[in-house]
């Protein structure tokens, strides 16, 4: 591979880059709208933004397939390392932003699954609780009231 060859190569990796970190910022804006929905009791719009990052996951897939091409063709391995190697510059700007978005995403992601799992343990909580309830038979106390509990009183009576 000539000097030209990898410049060429080099100056597509730029491109590719800048190219992936613009589709993994529109990823962050997703995931942040995902994050205000799952503060607010509506859910219907999870249903919305898990098709389009479902979507974008798929272009994000499709980067990374090309990336790896690219650096096969240039001699690197699909990594961290072979990316800096091509580049010849860890601290290129278009490498550092793109990390950083990376990693912004993965933050956002990760601390969207943490509140997700927490709303399905509190709703897993409360219809197992409703779900005890509703299997206890209605019974009929020594005052003729019906109750769900055998043997159990009403709250302040005697």
């Amino acid at each position: 591979m000539t000097v030209n060859d990898r410049a060429i190569l080099r100056q597509r990796l730029i491109a590719l880059l800048d190219a992936e970190r613009v589709q993994v910022e529109a990823f962050v804006t997703l995931l942040e709208e995902e994050r205000t929905v799952l503060g607010q009791r509506e859910v219907e719009p999870l249903f919305g933004i898990a098709e389009r990052k479902t979507a974008l996951a798929r272009t994000l897939q499709q980067f990374a397939d090309n990336r790896a091409a690219l650096l096969a063709q240039a001699g690197q391995q699909s990594s961290r390392e072979g990316i800096e190697a091509l580049l010849a510059n860890a601290a290129h700007p278009s490498w550092q932003a793109y990390l950083a978005q990376v990693k912004l995403a993965r933050d956002l992601n990760a601390d969207n699954g943490i509140r997700i799992t927490e709303q399905l343990s509190s709703n897993h909580q409360a219809l197992a609780m409703l779900m005890s309830l509703s299997d206890r038979p209605t019974t009929y106390g020594p005052d003729g009231q019906t109750s769900t509990r055998p043997g159990s009183r009403l709250f302040g009576s005697v």
